[in-house]
């Protein structure tokens, strides 16, 4: 089981990250959130999923608001890397896979945005952004 205190740390991280997100400083969150998924990666090989939801969690919420950032810098093929994180942990994540949309749709890539948000869309049939970018 991962250990409550680096569990703790990730989410300051994350925390820290939202922060200057908010305040407009892309590449500080971004680090802070890169921070966090290493962290919780490091820590996460070979671990018990049923032991290990807050971890997962916390991973998922870091790597998608590091696409945010990405997708703020239109580095589109980082964002996407970013999103795949989240969706391996929660393949159903919203934000997710809106956000790898929009990075595949960044990239050229409309086959694999469409199916992100046909994904999203099942998850979530009246979110209207997606139903937008369809």
């Amino acid at each position: 089981m991962l250990n409550p205190e680096l569990l703790e740390h990730s989410c300051a991280l994350r925390q820290r990250g939202n922060a200057h997100y908010v305040a407009g400083r892309v590449q500080a969150a971004n680090s802070d959130y890169k921070s966090a998924i290493s962290l919780l990666v490091d820590n996460l090989e070979g671990e018990d999923a049923a032991l290990s939801v807050p971890a997962r969690r916390e991973l998922v919420l870091a790597a998608s608001n590091s696409a945010a950032c990405y997708l703020a810098e239109q580095r589109f093929s980082e964002a996407v890397a970013a999103c795949s994180i989240a969706l391996k942990q929660d393949p159903c994540h919203v934000k997710a896979l809106y956000r790898r949309a929009c990075a595949r749709l960044g990239e050229g890539s409309t086959t694999c945005a469409a199916a992100d948000l046909c994904a999203l869309l099942r998850a979530e049939p009246d979110n209207a952004e997606a139903r937008n970018l369809l």
